[in-house]
């Protein structure tokens, strides 16, 4: 039977919960991140032509779920074709962040030390931008801490059971995102965390064996998620091993300060100290500085810049350090610490969301911007691969996609021929619209933006083109002379 204090602080995350989500879902953005953002932002708005191959397999799942059981209009607009993308992270945050506080409180912090650390992580800039994006990374959060909160709580009297069973649950974070191995060698220290709470610590040859069961759990996890691929049920890591091979960058030094410190802000410098104040539990410490090392170590080597979206595994440990640091604290310096810091977390979150959304590209601006000049109805030439198929918003408005034909290897005069030819194919037919936001990708490659801007002086040449400038979403209409 439940004590009545962990009834209490049930209660005191289930308020929180409802705190974040709301935070959250007032700060989603109207604009996406990412290539991945359209494709999750698609999916969820369509779900029958959803890719459920797709490699955070947990994600579609999750957003299923969501869609099923959360009220529409909760959390997002009603009418808003978005709405699951965007309630699932609000959500995501915040059942991160319940269970990162019950963790805290497990681990043995304070009450109000484990809310202010919780609180530090939930405004903090890399969870607070997440949780109001549409994207993996919020729900690979709250998939983490859960599992942590269920590893805590398992019956560690009985170590063989449990360690099974922690090791079960260890499976769910690798369906979740690629970055979950990173996680395992810390996740053997919270076990031995676990059953601190309730006998004496295990050998190192008890801890050697649960190092296995982790092993085997990471295994298991790779070949479910190859199942849920439809890539069979082998051990092959070939697929994943391409995924690296081709996104890798590796190392910047300006990595330490857009995927660490910047998201983080302060829970960094606050989990340093923590990891070195000796009176906080030392399995608690090297668990948290075994599982950041290892994730900051993967992102380094690796080089791919998510604006901290992959240290997000690691949060509920920074809140747990944070609210441990303040429950030894004397009790004033720990309060007045912790408003301070909140407050500078929070105004640190609040700008990295604000200067985020306010930098343009609107997706209902555009989707309003094609129906004003182009009619319920046509064809849309698109060069931008970060905005969802326009017909979640105008059903009879059919999208061409160009960039994926044009990555394409080939003679780039071909491609310009053939899309030259196909467009004014379309324009017999009645007006064309050209959505030329490349002008303002930076990111394109050269042969991305000489084949486009090719394309639009050739279609200048032998159309009536009309120009309908913006700083986000210019359009052309283009008819026949």
């Amino acid at each position: 039977m439940p004590s009545r204090p962990f009834v209490a602080d049930c209660a005191i995350a289930l308020l929180l919960a409802v705190a974040v989500a709301a935070l959250h879902s007032a700060t989603s953005f109207g604009r996406l991140y990412g290539i991945d953002g359209k494709f999750l932002s698609e999916w969820t708005a369509d779900p029958e032509h959803a890719d459920w191959r797709y490699h955070n397999t947990l994600y579609l799942p999750a957003a299923r779920l969501c869609a099923a059981l959360l009220p529409r209009g909760l959390l997002a607009a009603a009418d808003d074709p978005l709405a699951v993308g965007k309630s699932l992270s609000a959500l995501a945050a915040a059942v991160g962040a319940a269970c990162s506080y019950l963790c805290c409180r497990l681990l043995g912090s304070k009450r109000l030390a484990g809310v202010a650390g919780t609180a530090l992580i939930a405004v903090s800039p890399g969870v607070w931008f997440f949780g109001s994006a549409i994207e993996v990374h919020a729900q690979h959060f709250a998939t983490v801490a859960f599992c942590a909160l269920v590893t805590l709580l398992l019956p560690w009297r009985r170590p063989v059971l449990a360690t099974a069973l922690a090791a079960t649950v260890f499976v769910i974070p690798c369906l979740s995102h690629q970055t979950a191995p990173l996680l395992a060698p810390g996740w053997i220290l919270l076990i031995q965390c676990a059953r601190r709470r309730v006998g004496p610590p295990f050998s190192p040859a008890v801890l050697l064996a649960v190092g296995a069961a982790v092993l085997v759990a990471v295994g298991i996890g790779h070949v479910l998620v190859q199942w849920r691929r439809n890539l069979g049920l082998g051990m092959d890591p070939g697929g994943l091993a391409q995924l690296v091979s081709v996104s890798y960058h590796g190392f910047r030094p300006g990595l330490v300060w857009s995927e660490v410190l910047a998201p983080q802000f302060l829970c960094m410098p606050i989990a340093i100290v923590a990891c070195c104040w000796r009176t906080i539990d030392p399995w608690l410490r090297a668990c948290a500085s075994l599982t950041l090392t290892s994730l900051i170590a993967g992102v380094m080597w690796w080089g791919v810049a998510e604006d901290g979206g992959y240290l997000l595994g690691a949060s509920f440990l920074l809140a747990a350090l944070a609210a441990s640091l303040w429950s030894v604290l004397p009790g004033r310096i720990a309060m007045a610490t912790a408003v301070l810091a909140i407050g500078a977390q929070a105004f640190a979150g609040f700008c990295r969301v604000r200067d985020f959304d306010a930098a343009g590209f609107q997706i209902d601006d555009r989707a309003a911007r094609v129906k004003a000049h182009l009619g319920t109805s046509g064809v849309l030439l698109s060069c931008n691969d970060h905005t969802p198929d326009i017909a979640i918003w105008l059903p009879a408005v059919h999208e061409h996609g160009l960039i994926p034909s044009l990555m394409l290897e080939g003679p780039l005069d071909q491609w310009v021929a053939a899309v030259h030819t196909m467009a004014l194919g379309f324009v017999n037919a009645g007006p064309l619209a050209f959505d030329t936001s490349y002008r303002w990708r930076h990111d394109f490659p050269d042969r991305v933006k000489n084949g486009l801007s090719r394309l639009e002086a050739a279609l200048r040449a032998d159309c009536r083109v009309t120009e309908f400038d913006d700083p986000s979403w210019p359009l052309l209409l283009i008819e026949k002379r």
